[in-house]
């Protein structure tokens, strides 16, 4: 048996109590959810969503006050300028590059999420920080981890298996450039994770990254940042079994360093 800690904020609403069977997908929190604010990059410059990437100054996870500069263009010259300017205070979420539209989580309550169990179980602990349920259900655990939690389908950055066990920084450079929009809403799996290979895939709107080479530089980096994303560190055991799970769901609990294989 396993337990697998469900870690919440203060003002969660508990949905179950101690010694409570619950079920995948059975609801056991609701959380209040924050408020966010999109931009159109592209639009404001007149640019391709791809280039106008380009010229955003800020990195997702970066605080962002009213005033501050979110992006920056110069002409061919470097005279003269156009600037997009910050009219909320927040944190800088993420980058769309299907729309342009870059996004500022603000600190403004809106709504309620609900919070599941990510698999059946029994309730061992239950207060406001957070929920406890011992499982019985495939789970591993990682080196080390930074962010949140999350759930979601398992997506296998293939370029990162097909270099002969030889990692090299030009191998590095062309996973960057090959990742693409089929990893979005997705837990990417891949081998080793440099910070801006990270930031891409965050930036890009993954909600998970597993790896068996991140840096504890980088975890600091990416926690100093309070980026939610769960990052965690396995060994090469780990990932051969999570590659045979290509397109199911996991679970990811960062601070416990957990991974479960969820079975439909």
């Amino acid at each position: 048996m396993t337990t697998l800690p469900v870690l919440l904020s203060s003002w969660c609403d508990l949905r179950v109590k101690n010694n409570d069977p619950v079920k995948a997908g059975q609801l056991i929190a609701q959380k209040i959810l924050h408020k966010e604010c999109a931009i159109n990059i592209a639009n404001e410059f007149f640019e391709s969503c791809e280039k106008a990437r380009r010229y955003i100054t800020k990195k997702p996870g970066d605080n962002i006050k009213a005033g501050d500069i979110l992006a920056i263009k110069k002409n061919f010259f470097g005279f003269k300028e156009k600037k997009v300017i910050s009219r909320v205070d927040g944190i800088f979420s993420r980058y769309a590059r299907d729309t342009g539209n870059l996004f500022i989580t603000l600190m403004k309550e809106e709504g309620v999420t609900d919070i599941v169990s990510p698999v059946d179980g029994i309730v061992t602990l239950c207060n406001n920080d957070k929920i406890v349920i011992e499982t019985d259900k495939d789970v591993y655990r990682g080196r080390k981890g930074a962010g949140g939690n999350a759930q979601g389908e398992v997506f296998i950055l293939e370029g990162a298996f097909e270099q002969n066990g030889i990692d090299s920084e030009e191998s590095e450079i062309s996973l960057y450039y090959t990742l693409d929009s089929r990893a979005v809403g997705k837990i990417i799996v891949g081998k080793n994770f440099q910070r801006d290979l990270l930031i891409k895939c965050i930036g890009m709107g993954v909600v998970g990254i597993v790896g068996t080479g991140i840096s504890n530089s980088d975890l600091e980096y990416i926690s100093g940042r309070h980026m939610q994303v769960p990052l965690i560190e396995v060994d090469s055991d780990i990932i051969k079994r999570i590659l045979k799970w290509k397109n199911k769901k996991i679970y990811l609990n960062s601070q416990e360093k957990l991974l479960i294989l969820l079975h439909a």
